[in-house]
């Protein structure tokens, strides 16, 4: 990179527009739109919001890119991102390469619930838009918070749907119980967690059972168990959750998955 360039960055995500503004003055080549998302996502990273505002009224025609809004996703910054949103409300719905849409990545992140709401209420983002290697907005809800049902509560209701979301896989990887719970009751079942849409849940390897048992999560074991989870289920590498446990020396899954 350039050294002016690089110096550009530097101004950009300390905030410091005073510099920053006779710096593009005297650069001669028009700045290519790749960079000036660097600019944004480099004041974004640091919620300078109003280098960031500086910037977009500099460059109105530039159209913004997923490395801008991810920065906006990333530090959960609602005047940013409503200032993204009210140049170009397709943003909302932007699919990230590997990191799926904003309110996905912000839900598997952990950003604080305000932003999650903010995302849903005032920028109306689907819940159940689909995504590429992340998980659904859902099953990132149940992962992405320590065990508490605060977020998957808030998708609920917004239209979240639990059929085919992954979350009880993605609850099932940490032995998030009191989530799996929370599924159950709108609904969830161990035969209709996967996906259907052709994409794989992001653990690679099976059932919501099967990933419960490869982690050690007896207890979550026990409730898939009994709400009525496939033992005899088989991964993608042809194996059951009592295959898996066993391997592991998991002795009481192992015990749990052979009791009748």
């Amino acid at each position: 990179m350039a050294s002016i360039e690089k110096q550009i960055l530097e101004l950009c995500s300390s905030g410091n527009e005073v510099s920053l503004r006779p710096l593009l003055d005297s650069y001669e080549m028009p700045l290519p739109p790749y960079f000036i998302n660097q600019m944004l996502a480099a004041a974004t990273a640091s919620k300078h919001v109003g280098l960031v505002k500086y910037l977009l009224s500099r460059y109105p025609d530039n159209p913004l890119s997923p490395t801008a809004i991810c920065a906006a996703t990333d530090v959960a910054s609602i005047p940013i991102f409503q200032i993204f949103y009210e140049k170009d409300p397709s943003i909302v719905h932007m699919s990230f390469e590997r990191e799926g849409t904003p309110l996905a990545l912000a839900l598997f992140a952990g950003r604080p619930l305000d932003f999650i709401s903010y995302l849903l209420e005032s920028c109306k983002a689907d819940p159940n838009q689909a995504t590429s290697i992340i998980p659904l907005p859902l099953a990132g809800a149940a992962s992405g918070y320590g065990g508490s049902t605060e977020a998957v509560a808030l998708l609920l209701k917004h239209g979240a749907k639990v059929q085919h979301s992954g979350a009880l896989c993605m609850a099932s990887l940490s032995g998030y119980t009191e989530v799996a719970k929370l599924l159950f009751e709108m609904g969830a079942t161990p035969d209709t967690d996967a996906r259907n849409d052709g994409i794989p849940d992001i653990t690679g390897t099976g059932s919501a059972l099967y990933v419960a048992a490869h982690e050690g999560h007896l207890g979550m074991v026990e409730l898939l168990l009994k709400h009525g989870a496939d033992r005899d289920a088989r991964s993608r590498e042809g194996k059951t959750a009592r295959d898996v446990a066993g391997e592991k020396g998991y002795t009481q899954i192992v015990e749990a998955l052979d009791a009748k």
